[in-house]
């Protein structure tokens, strides 16, 4: 079973992820994806390291998932469509972090 990383990056109206496998020395890109226009017809891609599209889910118009939805959809897809992997850690990228976040930081434990 694969330990496996994954990274958010939340956007006013997306949010992008990419799952890394941490059984190396460096982990390694396993899968990407995002899921777009979170609040009017939201759109899920996710594909392979390569970029080549795995497979998509469009809602209906005027859907809004929002943040909260989209994450549980990411949760839920790669539960029933995973192949073994183990979720062991999350995060979020964060663009702006000023003056006192100027690194990596743990924002809650494991």
């Amino acid at each position: 079973m694969a330990d496996l990383i994954l990274v958010l990056n939340a956007g006013s109206s997306s949010l992008k992820f990419r799952g890394y496998d941490a059984g190396g020395s460096a982990p390694q890109l396993l899968l990407r994806g995002q899921v777009e226009s979170l609040y009017t017809e939201p759109h899920f891609i996710i594909s392979n390291a390569a970029g080549d599209r795995h497979e998509e889910h469009r809602w209906a118009p005027g859907t809004q998932l929002g943040h909260d939805g989209a994450i549980a959809w990411i949760g839920d897809f790669l539960r029933s469509h995973g192949e073994g992997q183990r979720l062991v850690a999350a995060g979020h990228r964060v663009v702006h972090g000023g003056v006192r976040f100027t690194g990596p930081t743990l924002v809650t434990p494991a």
